[in-house]
């Protein structure tokens, strides 16, 4: 449970009088209970227990089981009591666990207790100022990297749990308030360096800045000594990095939370452009067509937290109204997006970012307003909200909100944003909300809708019912509502009945059930609005009357055939529908519950007549409807206990006596009278909750029970037995009586419509407990006398072989002994055995634990236990033996009985105090009560009011979380008896036995003490020693009990790889036991068990049968997942020592004297000799068990994987061991070869020789001084030394030895660090020739092995196989294996591969291959502290294979390649690695094996170079002067790989902090070089698309250039009317007379030439389709190419790669060069699409120079002639459309628009509109913040509204809409007079004028200006796509007025009708009436008219 759910009061002095010293905070709710006079003594006992016991066990070094344990029980300790220590105590824990926590070598299972502990005190922020308290930084930041980046761990010696990454962040998180204010400096210093945007470490240093960097600061020298030091640094980076790259999320996370802790103190107004630009990119909205291609990598999850808190911060002061203007153009362009019907992958990061954004923003208010003010600040006054902003934020994200409602989604985060929106401004939501929900309930056919507003009005009801200056009429809706939503309650629609049931469940919680009219003739004076009110009120008695009566029928729809049908069918729809049914079920007895215990008198009484009268009259026997009967009838009896007994218990038990009298042998029928067990029901539910009233009835109650527990009916006495157990529980437990909405003594004071809405505090709430009476004591023994004891004599009786009972007659008497149990649990004393010694245990903490009581507190229950002592103090043992004798006699006699073995392990776990089903109630109610506070609570006003009933639950909940807490530790006899048979029953012959027994077993094994399982072990043990077959059984249970709990979602498919990967899935951890606390014997973190267990498990893995294989699979991934290495020698820190010391000598520290520790050290010696006896005797007899026994493959494979886990670095490792797994790298098991690879690269990691390491200055390095002040990232000339200069290699012995080489690519690139760690220079002692005798004995095993040459021969023989088909991939681990060897052994093995290598490296098979690269990976990494003389050797011999390796090279095998040399390159300083360089960089495009080789070359080029980022930027020149001059390349695979190398080497032309590299290449050069290569294609004005790639070569032959190339204008296709007929069939779609009048015309062209007649038909053929298809003023005709011959233009293009370009020499030199510019065009645009994601700055001024181009090259189709040119404009205009556009370049950028949309090509002009639509959208902020920019971007789509061409002006008009509907246009002056012009031109000739006057160029003119008008007015309309503002029907009708226009503007009014029509279906109802009656029907006549089908 979180502290957060716990409640705390204030502590004042009387506090500190009775405790002697005053507590940080207490949890008020135990003030609350029925005894708590008594916690102060309690509490004061458990801390003092606590402090003495706590630092004792650390002084004593006992970290396990002492610190653990009492660690423990502080965390139960703050749970129970809150925080109730002083601030000294506080500081003293919080600086123990400190220290305990950054222990060197702490073992991460203590870390996983000590972190919740620390996470618990350092919780309440307000509790500690820094001035009480300072923590270092240093100790937390080297935690952190022993954590997250440890050598051991990467190499598998060291295992942490999986959990610790995220506690560790929270823990430094809240550590870091704390740190010194002038730590910042210190840790800017360390991580600042890391910050290469290149390289890996970028993320790992933002993420210490994030976790570290302290945000809070009180004082302006605080702020400068902390943020102040790097915000604008940082900033400006974040601003200088454009294509979000992950480390991005650090940076977000930092500045919102910069942002929230300096509020007024941060100038957010001049950067909101840009952060809202960049904000709404990371919702990755789509927007139009190309929107194709992700730009943002960044996780949804930042819209849930980060961002919304920094918008909400950056709110207030001068700059506020900025701020929340771009909110609103946010929500303005997201608006479309929050439709229902717009529904997509979108929708839930919307309806989140939503929510969080709201309670962000009120919450604000919260602190700024009501809550007190805290040590570290609060807002300044000119900066906190105003009421006019609040305001302003509400009316922004309402449309939204109310959007969101009937979202698909099914979220309930819209009726919580409107649950803090109604909190804050009433007056503006609840309207709205009421007029919505008004017009759901009247239209129950949408129950969608319907179910959003009254999930809305349930979250809103408290703001509804609340009397405010702001809103007061909520009330008068109330009564209206209900009743309108009474027809929800239907059985036919469930979840609408839900909705239904749970509104009006709300409701009644918050109001008083009363009439109140009489109160008018009262009060003469009462307001008119209370006058009605009080009037409405009359109709309430009735209204529960009608609710009763719908709850009745929904009742009885639960019938009792269609539930079991249900269950019994298992089918999953009748399934989820039961499942419905219960939480129905739930719901209506909560309903009726709060109903009548809100209700007056007399409406209670009227009520429970009603409920009576259905009881008395009805029989049910459904599950459903009598497990709801049972809840209706408590809740009647919790609501009035008095006269609910009085009507219902005489009543049903003269019933039931009554049919016992009619009927003597009732009790001996086989099936129960279902009128005698409906009547058991009913009194079972009154009698739970019916108090002391029972005891007036007591003797009738008693007959009931004589009569019906004697029943021999299943049914009949279970029900009795239940009811038994329920009447005991009325009897012995405390719960609240009184559960109204008001406090007892306040009911009379008002009218109860004053108290609607009404909430307490818990310091308000008058509780009215139940505490038993001395009477009700004895009535319960009474009962458990009579009852219980005859149970217990007749089992007696059986066990003894003195009494027969037959099976049903056993289950019986269990099932009574049962109920008798649960019902009398707490009433029961524990038992008083013995406790039994634990001989295994060696502590000298005290284990022990305090008593936390309930009933026990009672002198009246202490009174009744003394008199009563002969029976009810050794009560519970008797139970316990009782039924322990009973098992064991069932066991021999009746083994098969399972159903009674059953309820005896019920029995168990209640004998036990297994308490598992009271804590799934628990845990229930729990989330029932977190529920319900989060849907009703007032954020903004905060404090800890609530509706009285949800305060009262918690009350409750907080008296059954201490029954929790008393469960006893200590290991007694009956708790050994009953592990021992529950061990023993887990392995029983019946599965339902044992997965019964197991389950029991698990729970309790959790209460265990320390070591107790040496009692129960040796069973489990002795059963793995059983044989297989015979025992199966016995075998399988054994196994299940070291499995532990399973969780079966986290095993699937198991693959060796997974077996052996390094890096444990957090999805595989199992959710129960398997998680953070492994209760499996297999794995119980102790020595002394696992040598035990482990070596037993792999001796019994000896089936096959598969259901066992399975447990065998899951135990290997069980301990796999869960394993963490358990320490051998445990080490306590000086300070933790000196920390727990001085919480010993604090001044409130109990015994200080008292405290004399001896023999510590001894003790800890001792300890650390028997861990390592235990360690080395696991490793023993694992490998003697591996070495010699027949072992089958599993077990095999099992002992290697618990081998590979025990491999650790603080230990020597026994040479057998070493011996052993080398083995097995030449098994003939595959698995076996893969497992035993980790564990042989871990033994070499451990046996590596260190290197000495040396600290050198940057000064030292670079050879020049080095400036501290400044920062700037990137090339200068102190890192100058870091870049590779081929003139200054170390290409000799003496410049290798002498050079300091700096491996790790990061630094300097950003700052130095103050002092760089790195290798000594050579000088002899790091020798690598040894011989054998100088080695260990495990290097000796190794050495052995490889220098054997079959090991080496048969290794790669293995390697070089074949493994899994399609899963084979380039394997890290065999990296990691080679470079151990090599690294430890030098090149003295070196020559027993190289033949081997050789030959493989000539063999082209994948797996080959794959060996190769592995090998190379390998040896190349480990060869890295070799001599210059054996490096230049192995270069020597490598380069010549690399060759051959790369010459066989394949399609499968490139990435291995790829990846192997980006591994060899990977954090090695260039310098050493000249000569790969060199060999990478040699000719990569030197057309050797084809253009296949050129891209595989250029591929592997990339994977090498790479990983070297800045660090060689003399290659990238060399290679860039290679591959320009080739760009133009004729084979796309070579093209597409130049474009990713391009990028590549562009990778660092990037400027940050103002500092721009100057080694490496610049794209601005690079670019205005190319670009005049791309000269053929600028200077054609009608670019004929079709026939420009190097796809269509042939086709551009000889014959074609003999044709004249005319641009197909509409005056040239009009003169060619008169010529003769041809017929030819043409391939394009176009009007039959237009092709007639173009063939006439082409015959005369070409009647002068020497054609033949069928030369001229295929030169018009050719002509047309070139020309007509890409003709720029063919006014009103959209071409459309014939699908056969696109279809052969795409087979043509396919074959491009492959077809003989010798044909080349046949085309003209100007189609040669125009076929060369296209193809450079190609690779320009891989290059940007490449370059979008992995360049920081993709967007560069020269840039936009391609554009038109890349415009103009755009085919219009959706498929062009040229796939590839297609594509490549396509992505390559998505990827800049969807860039962020640096400010700076906005207006380079809109000049370019701006003449695109002046070319000839209507290409250009219609692809540059798509291409603004998402690049204004990718921009918009900061394009609005530019009127320059917004007035060229209007007047370019207004221009092309008027284009000549139809395509372009139809897509100027969707543009025009987007921007309008996204905010970034207005519907303003300009606009509307642009429209009414241009539409109002007349196109029609009058009657009078000639037809000659108006020539056709002019018509068509005026035609497209009229066109223009009437496409913008479509435009205004349809950017609403949604909603009716008011100017909008006007806009509808001045369209209509144009529907008899000429085409095509008839065709776009008519389209504009559709579409309005479609968009508006949904909501027409609403949006209606918004018209006046004339426009409806002229509306109505428009969309319904024989016209509209026209």
């Amino acid at each position: 449970m979180d502290e957060d759910n716990l409640m705390e009061e204030e502590c004042d002095e009387k506090r500190e009088k009775i405790l002697g010293f005053r507590p940080q905070s207490e949890t008020i709710y135990n003030n609350l209970l029925p005894y708590s006079s008594e916690i102060d003594n309690e509490s004061s006992v458990a801390l003092s227990l606590i402090k003495y016991n706590l630092p004792r066990s650390v002084l004593a070094k006992e970290l396990r089981p002492g610190v653990t344990h009492w660690s423990k029980q502080l965390l139960k300790y703050i749970r129970l009591y809150g925080l109730k220590f002083s601030k000294e105590d506080h500081i003293l824990f919080v600086k123990l666990y400190i220290e305990l926590i950054t222990m060197p070598n702490v073992e991460g299972s203590l870390l996983e207790i000590f972190f919740p502990v620390l996470l618990k005190l350092l919780k309440k922020r307000k509790l500690l100022s820094r001035s009480d308290l300072v923590i270092e930084w240093r100790p937390l930041y080297g935690l952190a990297k022993r954590l997250l980046d440890s050598k051991w761990a990467e190499a598998g010696l060291e295992w942490f749990p999986s959990s610790l990454d995220s506690h560790l962040k929270s823990v430094i998180s809240t550590c870091s308030v704390y740190f010194p204010s002038n730590s910042t400096q210190e840790m800017l210093d360390v991580f600042k360096p890391l910050l290469c945007p290149y390289d890996m470490t970028v993320i790992e240093g933002l993420k210490y800045m994030d976790w570290f960097l302290p945000t809070i600061a009180v004082s302006e020298e605080e702020r400068d000594l902390s943020w102040r030091l790097w915000f604008k640094e940082l900033f400006n980076i974040w601003e200088s990095i454009h294509n979000g790259p992950s480390f991005e999320l650090n940076l977000i996370v930092m500045f919102a939370r910069l942002a929230l802790h300096n509020i007024g103190h941060i100038d957010w107004a001049p950067h909101c452009d840009k952060i809202f630009t960049r904000l709404l990119r990371i919702f990755r909205l789509p927007v139009g067509k190309q929107n194709n291609v992700a730009m943002v990598s960044l996780p949804g999850s930042l819209l849930q937290d980060a961002i919304p808190r920094w918008i909400v911060a950056m709110l207030g002061g001068p700059s506020s109204g900025v701020v929340l203007d771009h909110i609103a153009g946010m929500f303005k362009a997201m608006e479309s997006y929050y439709y229902p019907s717009n529904h997509g992958y979108w929708t839930p990061s919307l309806l989140s970012f939503l929510s969080s954004l709201c309670y962000k923003f009120v919450y604000r208010i919260h602190k700024e307003r009501y809550k007190k003010e805290t040590w570290h600040g609060q807002t300044p006054e000119s900066h906190k909200l105003t009421d006019s902003e609040i305001t302003r934020f509400v009316e922004i994200v309402k449309p939204a909100t109310f959007l969101a409602l009937y979202s698909k989604h099914h979220s309930t985060s819209p009726s919580r944003t409107i649950q803090l929106l109604a909190n804050i401004r009433p007056e503006l939501i609840l309207p709205d909300l009421l007029e919505k929900s008004y017009t759901a309930l009247e239209t129950l056919t949408e129950p969608h809708q319907l179910k959003g507003c009254l999930s809305a009005l349930v979250s809103s009801m408290r703001a509804v019912m609340r009397e405010s200056k702001w809103y007061s009429e909520g009330r008068a809706h109330v009564i209206p509502i209900l009743f309108r939503a009474l027809p929800t309650i239907d059985s036919n629609d469930m979840p609408k009945s839900m909705a239904g049931i749970n509104f009006i469940t709300t409701c009644f919680s918050l109001m008083p059930i009363a009439d109140c009219s009489d109160a008018v003739s009262r009060e003469a004076d009462m307001p008119e609005r209370l006058r009605n009110l009080c009037l409405a009120t009359t109709e309430l008695p009735d209204f529960v009357i009608l609710f009763l009566d719908r709850v009745f029928t929904l009742i009885e729809s639960f019938n009792r055939e269609h539930s079991t049908q249900a269950v019994e069918s298992g089918n999953d729809v009748e399934l989820k529908w039961s499942m419905m049914e219960g939480v129905i079920m739930g719901g209506i007895g909560a309903s009726v519950a709060i109903i009548l215990n809100q209700s007056s008198p007399e409406i209670y009484k009227r009520s429970m007549d009603k409920i009576f009268q259905f009881m008395a009259s009805r029989i049910l026997d459904g599950a459903g409807s009598l497990g709801t009967i049972m809840h209706v009838c408590g809740a009647t009896a919790r609501a009035n206990p008095e006269l609910a007994s009085k009507k219902f218990i005489p009543y049903f038990t003269r019933e039931i006596i009554g049919l016992f009298e009619e009927n003597p042998g009732l009790q001996d029928e086989e099936k129960v009278d279902n009128q005698l067990h409906w009547y058991l029901v009913v009194l079972s539910g009154i009698c739970k909750h019916s108090g002391k009233f029972v005891l007036e009835y007591k003797e009738q109650l008693l007959d009931v029970l004589r009569l019906t527990l004697e029943m021999k009916a299943k049914r009949g006495y279970q029900q009795a037995a239940g009811l038994a157990g329920k009447l005991l529980y009325n009897l012995t437990r405390f719960y609240e009586t009184d559960h109204s909405s008001l406090n007892p003594s306040t009911k009379n004071e008002k009218l109860p419509v004053h108290n609607w809405g009404h909430c307490i505090s818990p310091r308000e709430l008058e509780t009215a407990w139940h505490i038993p009476s001395e009477e009700e004591i004895n009535f319960a023994f009474d009962m458990l006398d009579e009852f219980l004891q005859a149970e217990l004599k007749r089992l007696k009786g059986f066990a003894a072989g003195e009494e027969d009972l037959t099976k049903d007659e056993l289950l019986r008497s269990l099932t009574i002994v049962n109920e008798l149990m649960v019902g009398a649990g707490q009433l029961i004393p524990l038992a008083d055995d013995e406790p039994v010694e634990i001989k295994g245990r060696k502590n000298v903490s005290n284990l022990t634990t305090w008593q936390v009581k309930t009933l026990s507190y009672l002198t009246q229950y202490e009174k009744v236990v003394e008199e009563r002592s002969e029976t009810t103090r050794g009560l519970r043992q008797d139970i316990f033996e009782t039924v322990r004798a009973a098992l064991w006699k069932i066991m021999d006699t009746k083994e098969d009985d399972v159903k009674s073995i059953s309820m005896i392990i019920t029995i168990y776990c209640d004998c036990l105090s297994i308490q598992d089903s009271s804590r799934a109630e628990f845990d229930k109610h729990w989330q029932i009560y977190m529920n319900g506070k989060r849907a009703m609570r007032d954020l903004m006003r905060g404090g800890k009011k609530h509706q009285r009933l949800l305060v009262i639950n918690r009350v409750v909940l907080q008296h059954q979380l201490r029954t929790f807490a008393n469960r006893r530790k200590e290991y007694r006899q009956i708790n050994h008896d009953g592990m021992m048979d529950l061990v023993k029953l887990s392995m029983s012959h019946y599965s339902a036995v044992r997965i019964q027994a197991q389950r029991a077993f698990f729970r309790a094994l959790k209460g265990t003490p320390y070591k107790s399982e040496e009692h129960f072990l040796p069973l489990v043990l002795e059963a793995l020693t059983k044989d297989p077959v015979e025992d199966h059984k016995l075998m399988k249970g054994a196994f299940h009990l070291m499995l532990g709990e399973m969780d079966s979602r986290s095993f699937g498919t198991i693959y060796p790889e997974d077996l052996t990967s390094r890096t444990i899935c957090s999805d595989m951890v199992a959710d129960s036991a398997s998680g953070k606390h492994p209760y499996y014997l297999a794995y119980f973190h102790e020595w002394d068990v696992i040598s035990q267990t482990w070596p037993a498990i792999l001796k019994a893995m000896k089936s096959d049968r598969p259901s066992m294989v399975k447990l065998y699979e899951k135990m290997s991934v069980k301990i796999q997942t869960t394993y963490s290495t358990i320490a051998i020698h445990v080490e306590v820190s000086d300070g933790s020592t000196k920390a727990a010391s001085n919480l010993l000598t604090s001044s409130s520290a109990p015994n200080v004297d008292s405290v004399r520790l001896s023999g510590v050290e001894e003790r800890c010696d001792s300890l650390y000799k028997e861990n390592l006896r235990l360690y080395e005797k696991l490793v023993s007899d694992m490998l003697q068990l591996l070495e010699t026994g027949p072992l089958s493959w599993i077990q095999r494979n099992f002992g290697v994987a618990c081998i590979n886990f025990i491999i650790r670095w603080d230990v020597p490792l026994p040479s057998r061991v070493t011996r052993f797994v080398t083995a097995g790298l030449v098994d003939d098991t595959l698995l076996f070869r893969q497992l035993c690879i980790c564990p042989v690269t871990s033994i070499l990691k451990k046996q590596e020789r260190k290197r000495k390491i040396v600290y050198k200055s940057p000064e030292e390095i670079s050879g020049i001084p080095v400036n501290r002040d400044e920062v700037l990232p990137g090339d200068r000339p102190d890192n100058k030394i870091m870049q590779y200069d081929s003139a200054n290699l170390p290409t000799s012995a003496e410049k290798y030895d002498s050079t300091i080489f700096i491996e790790k690519t990061h630094w300097s690139y950003y700052q130095w660090p103050s002092q760089l760690k790195t290798y000594a220079l050579y000088d002899g002692s790091y020798k690598l020739d040894r011989t054998i005798e100088e080695m260990p004995d495990g290097e000796k095993e190794i050495f052995n092995k490889f220098m054997d040459p079959s090991f080496v021969k048969l290794l790669l023989k293995y390697h070089a196989l074949e493994n899994i088909k399609g899963r084979d991939k380039y394997d890290a681990k065999r990296v990691e294996l080679f470079k151990g060897v090599f690294r430890n052994f030098g090149d003295s093995i070196l020559p027993l591969f190289q033949s081997e290598i050789v030959e493989l490296a000539k063999d082209p098979q994948e797996s080959s291959q794959r060996c190769v690269a592995e090998f190379v990976s390998g040896l190349v990494i480990g060869s890295k502290h070799w001599t210059f003389e054996k490096v230049e050797a192995l270069w020597k011999w490598l380069l010549p294979l690399l060759e051959t390796a790369r010459d066989n090279v394949s399609a499968e095998t490139q990435k291995d390649w790829f990846t192997a040399y980006g591994h060899i390159t990977q954090n090695r300083d260039p310098r050493k690695l000249h000569w790969f360089l060199e060999f990478l960089v040699k000719d990569p495009i030197n057309g050797k094996g084809g253009s296949y080789m050129d891209g595989a070359r250029l591929y592997l080029l990339m994977g090498g170079i790479r990983q070297q980022e800045w660090r060689v930027a003399e290659l990238m020149h060399r290679i860039l002067a290679d591959v320009e001059p080739k760009l133009d390349h004729q084979y796309k695979i070579v093209r597409d790989k130049l474009g990713s190398v391009l990028a590549t080497i562009f990778l660092p032309d990037c400027t940050l902090l103002g500092n721009h590299g100057f080694y490496a290449p610049k794209r601005d050069a690079f670019i205005r070089r190319v670009f005049q290569r791309l000269s053929p294609l600028l200077v054609e004005a009608n670019l004929p698309v079709a026939v420009q790639s190097d796809t269509d070569t042939k086709a551009s032959s000889s014959g074609t250039s003999a044709i004249p190339n005319f641009g197909a204008s509409h005056e040239l296709l009009t003169s060619l009317s008169s010529a003769e007929d041809l017929d030819l069939e043409m391939e394009v779609d176009i009007p039959q007379n237009v092709m007639i009048n173009l063939q006439h015309g082409l015959q005369k062209i070409l009647s002068d030439s020497s054609f033949a007649h069928e030369d001229k038909k295929t030169a018009m053929k050719e002509f047309l389709n070139n020309q007509l298809m890409s003709s720029d003023e063919s006014v009103g005709i959209a071409p459309t190419r014939n699908p056969a011959h696109s279809k052969r233009l795409q087979n043509s293009n396919a074959k491009t790669d492959v077809e003989d370009m010798d044909s080349e020499d046949s085309i003209s030199a100007v189609d040669k060069e125009r076929n060369s510019a296209i193809r450079l065009l190609k690779t320009l645009m891989k290059f940007i699409i490449s370059g979008q994601r992995s360049s920081f700055q993709p967007n560069i001024p020269c840039v936009w120079k391609l554009l038109p181009l890349i415009c103009k090259m755009s085919p219009v189709d959706t498929q062009g002639p040229d796939e590839e040119l297609h594509h490549d404009t396509q992505r390559s205009l998505s990827c800049l459309a969807q860039s962020y556009c640096p400010p700076e370049q906005l207006v380079l950028a809109m000049e370019t628009v701006q003449e695109i949309s002046g070319l000839s090509s209507w290409h250009a002009r219609y692809t540059v509109l798509k291409f603004l639509q998402i690049f204004i959208y990718n921009n918009l902020f900061t394009l609005k913040e530019r009127p320059r920019c917004v007035t060229v971007l209007r007047d370019v789509i207004l221009k092309l509204i008027a284009d000549e061409q139809l395509e372009v002006r139809e897509m100027a008009t969707k543009t025009l809409g987007g921007l309008l509907q996204c905010g970034f246009l207005k519907i303003d002056e300009n606009l509307t007079q642009f429209i009414d012009c241009n539409r109002k031109i007349r196109v029609k000739q009058k009657k009078r004028e000639k037809p000659q006057e108006m020539g056709k160029a002019e018509y068509q003119k005026k035609l497209r200006s009229r066109h223009s008008g009437v496409l913008a007015l479509s435009a205004c309309i349809l950017s609403n796509s949604y909603s009716i503002p008011d100017y909008l029907p006007d806009l509808l009708m001045d369209l209509s007025n144009h529907l008899h226009d000429p085409q095509p503007i008839e065709s776009t009014v008519k389209k504009t009708f559709s579409e309005f029509r479609r968009t508006h279906h949904d909501s027409w109802h609403l949006d209606k009436l918004k018209f006046t009656d004339d426009q409806l029907c002229i509306l109505t006549d428009l969309l319904v008219s024989p016209c509209y089908y026209a």
